[in-house]
């Protein structure tokens, strides 16, 4: 059985933020690092990694005053 996965791009808007936002994040070490498909190298991300992501986005903000 084949997990749906997310695109990047796909995952900043359901999270509500840019995109830049997202990849900036895991450049820091905020969020972890996605899987990737092994035809392309591209990031796929799972519904478990956006609910994780979700719950960090809430301690960053917090972080930040926001």
């Amino acid at each position: 059985m084949t997990k749906f996965t997310y695109k990047t791009q796909e995952v900043a808007d359901i999270l509500g933020v840019s995109k830049k936002t997202l990849l900036n994040w895991l450049r820091a070490e905020k969020i972890p690092e996605p899987g990737r498909n092994g035809k392309n190298n591209y990031r796929v991300w799972t519904a478990e990694d956006i609910a994780l992501i979700q719950k960090i986005k809430k301690e960053l903000l917090k972080e930040n005053g926001r």
